[in-house]
């Protein structure tokens, strides 16, 4: 049995998916184009001819906003995002323009933190490791030096030891 799932909001047009028999999330392409205002059939040209978005696209029987249902070209929703990202704000109706330019700073922003993050988390975990080894290594210098500090302790305690455990020498012997 296939369900409906509403995913957002665009341009004010509410976009809903199709969760078909499989469990698959599908979110069809037309309303979303339409809400933001771009030919619909060219973008599903778009789709159709770009080597990652042609091998999940889907055709699936959807629900239209007329109530009827129809059979419509589909995304997987984990797809949609990057498609909507690959739009040209040039191509979009200006009321939609800038809500979509808002959009893809966000992914670019997100892309950003993502990847330069990872950089970033990279360096700061290498600064922490040098820093322990900085002070693993005084601690072992420091344990160095007190077993050298014990070292010569013990020989000068042996030392008086000696000296208390020996008779004084006479004098006149």
């Amino acid at each position: 049995m296939k369900t409906r799932e509403f995913i957002t909001t665009i341009n004010g047009t509410e976009i809903y998916a199709v969760v078909n028999n499989e469990g698959k999330t599908l979110v069809p392409v037309k309303p979303v184009c339409v809400a933001l205002g771009v030919v619909p059939s060219t973008q599903i040209r778009h789709l159709k001819n770009a080597p990652l978005l042609s091998s999940v696209v889907a055709l699936e029987t959807t629900t239209g906003s007329d109530g009827k249902c129809y059979e419509m070209v589909c995304l997987p929703v984990e797809y949609i995002f990057g498609w909507l990202f690959s739009i040209s704000p040039a191509n979009v109706a200006e009321s939609a323009r800038a809500a979509l330019v808002k959009y893809q700073k966000e992914c670019y922003d997100v892309l950003f933190t993502h990847f330069y993050g990872k950089v970033r988390l990279i360096d700061e975990i290498t600064q922490k490791e040098a820093d322990l080894l900085a002070r693993k290594k005084a601690a072992s210098e420091d344990i160095l030096t007190l077993k050298r500090e014990i070292r010569e302790i013990e020989q000068q305690l042996d030392s008086l030891s000696e000296e208390r455990t020996n008779p004084q020498k006479s004098l006149f012997s």
